[in-house]
């Protein structure tokens, strides 16, 4: 059986505002610094090590995410036997944070890391002692070992004044070298998403199927690789699929609010399937129907996945919420989920379609029309060829119209050079990229006057005795023996 894990969005959408993006100082490390030497060697950032813990701070200017430079620690002996010890290595950033309070946001940097879950604690604290106003959050992240942005939401707390002396610190806890690139903190409206990563409580995961067919078991795991992102994600493990559809679920509640945009759902998601085949997800745009889903294709490692969603009430009086329906026998793991406002032109474009080259063929061929499709923002996307002629003569199923790829029975029927132009359109909820071929049909010609049955039209006279006359139409005769051997050529009228 097929395991398919269903997220619903119960929303409304339109339009969105660019957001507040906070400065720090030197965000790439660009420049010719040495991290090891000062305090403060480039753009408030500093270094430290204690606790005889041992690591160096470099400038890495071969190997950046972004521009050319990145900054590179290798971790050599860290000493964190006690909980205090857990930030003997760190990289640090200072300075003024011009935050507005009890509004969201959102840290985002670029790292990798020379071994597969290396540990980094993130700190984000705000304010001092001395002014008595102190606001911290605390996240975890396990590196991979490419190149990947990493994200930390935060909300600055109403007692933080607007301009409020910060520190960021990343804790690197993993005898590995570390790289970091591209820093950002930028203003999130906090009510799409506000705990998209699990580590709060904030969600509500019901096993509540009272027809008996099914069992799921909800936890947060600690593991590495059982997380995507920070130190909790949510597992769901069924056993039975259940009797309906809606029985075991996952929901968040969003407000009013997102009734006025376009929104991207994304999330990472897993499932353990031994074979490594892959399961489907099923996310419909509007909750009138399951059936109405796009799909996912969830695969055995972390993949993010991603869909657009504009939105129609189907008058059902349900409330916004985001919710994973478990709806087959499988183990899910899903995190790092967040909505986000889109609009055309910002952070939402259309597929790319080539529909692919031009083809020339007969009457009755069997042709297939090939064509390739680029999502720029890897959001998932419907499909539909438009036809020419009709699909029962072309001999085009409603499913094959919905692939990239369909095969076409040219009708035998066209007895005149005709050029078929078949279109796909690429739509990814709000916007639709097209693409066209054209299929030149162009039937066997003949040098003779069809209308014309009778041979007596052409050769006479028939019998002939040792001459034979054609007709003005004729244009070259060609005589074989009974052996298959050509013997004679002649034009005609000869």
């Amino acid at each position: 059986m097929k395991k398919i894990l269903l997220l619903m969005l119960l929303m409304a959408m339109s339009t969105t505002a660019l957001l507040a993006q906070i400065t720090i100082n030197n965000n790439g490390f660009e420049g010719t610094v040495n991290l090891s030497d000062q305090k403060y060697p480039y753009g408030n950032w500093e270094t430290a090590t204690a606790g005889g813990s041992s690591a160096t701070f470099e400038l890495e200017d071969t190997d950046a995410a972004e521009l050319t430079n990145a900054a590179r620690v290798v971790v050599t002996d860290w000493n964190g036997t006690r909980p205090g010890n857990k930030w003997n290595v760190q990289l640090k950033h200072s300075g003024e944070f011009n935050f507005v309070d009890n509004t969201q946001y959102v840290l985002k940097f670029k790292a990798k890391a020379s071994m597969i879950d290396a540990k980094l604690e993130g700190i984000m604290t705000l304010g001092t002692k001395s002014n008595g106003v102190i606001h911290r959050v605390y996240q975890y992240k396990y590196l991979s070992t490419e190149w990947k942005e990493y994200q930390v939401y935060f909300k600055v707390d109403p007692a933080v004044v607007v301009t409020v002396e910060g520190k960021l610190a990343l804790s690197l806890q993993s005898d590995a070298t570390f790289w970091f690139d591209d820093f950002s903190i930028t203003e999130v409206d906090e009510t799409y998403m506000t705990d998209g990563s699990f580590e709060n409580t904030s969600w509500s995961l019901d096993a509540t199927d009272d027809v008996g067919q099914g069992t799921v078991d909800y936890f947060s795991h600690a593991k590495a690789n059982d997380v995507q992102d920070g130190e909790i994600a949510l597992k769901a493990n069924i056993t039975t699929a259940p009797d309906r559809v809606y029985d075991l679920k996952a929901t968040i509640g969003l407000p009013e609010a997102v009734k006025t945009n376009n929104i991207r759902v994304s999330f990472w998601g897993r499932s353990d399937e031994a074979s490594g085949t892959q399961q489907k997800i099923y996310l419909p745009w509007h909750y009138s129907s399951t059936t109405n889903a796009p799909t996912f294709e969830l695969s055995t490692e972390w993949e993010k996945y991603s869909v657009v969603l504009n939105y129609t009430d189907n008058g059902k009086g349900k409330s916004n919420e985001l919710i994973f329906y478990f709806w087959q026998a499988a183990t899910y793991y899903v995190d790092n989920v967040v909505v986000e406002t889109v609009a055309a032109g910002v952070n939402n474009f259309a597929p790319v379609v080539d529909a692919g080259a031009n083809i020339t063929c007969q009457p009755g061929d069997v042709i297939t029309l090939d064509a390739t499709v680029n999502e720029p923002d890897g959001d998932i996307y419907t499909l539909w060829w438009s036809l020419p002629l009709s699909a029962e003569e072309l001999k085009v199923s409603n499913e094959a119209r919905k692939t990239k790829s369909i095969e076409v029975t040219i009708p035998a029927t066209i007895t005149e050079e005709t050029d078929l132009v078949f279109s796909l359109a690429a739509n990814d909820n709000l916007l639709e990229g097209k693409g066209e071929i054209t299929v030149k049909v162009k039937p066997v010609s003949t040098a003779i006057d069809t209308n014309k049955k009778d041979l007596n039209d052409f050769i006479y006279p028939n019998p002939a005795n040792d001459k034979i006359q054609l007709h003005a139409d004729v244009v070259a005769i060609e005589f074989y023996s009974v052996n298959g051997m050509c013997v004679k050529r002649a034009s005609g009228m000869e």
